[in-house]
């Protein structure tokens, strides 16, 4: 369960991104290679989507980074424009940092409208779709 927001000032910033963190060690713990994230705390919990979602990408990416090889797999369950908007932005600015030595595969679904789009990050491959 993600952090409830209060403002910003009971340390919820560190508590998301303890939920995307520790979710991915106690998947790799126990041998769990494909992983889906919503956008933790952005519903009823009214964390603001584009803060929520640079916690979250920079989390897994950093999780990533320290735990090479670790998931074949991240998905990205999202369900609004605002949230798609939110996450693609903050993956383009990784994407940008990233070297091609380096390999994550993500995977986002927009549950809400119609698209495949793939994106490349060195070996990686990050495709966005619709249901």
């Amino acid at each position: 369960v993600g952090p409830i927001w209060y403002g910003g000032n009971n340390d919820e910033d560190k508590l998301l991104a303890s939920c995307y963190y520790n979710s991915m060690k106690i998947a790799v713990e126990n041998g769990i290679r494909t992983i889906a994230f919503p956008s933790i705390s952005t519903g009823v919990y009214c964390f603001p989507v584009e803060r929520a979602a640079k916690i979250a990408v920079d989390t897994v990416h950093r999780f990533l980074q320290e735990n090479p090889d670790s998931f074949d797999l991240v998905e990205w369950e999202l369900f609004n424009d605002q949230a798609a908007s939110a996450y693609e932005t903050e993956v383009s600015l990784i994407q940008k940092k990233t070297t091609n030595q380096e390999t994550w595969k993500c995977r986002w679904h927009f549950h809400h409208k119609s698209r495949l789009q793939t994106k490349k990050l060195g070996n990686a491959e990050y495709i966005s779709s619709a249901i």
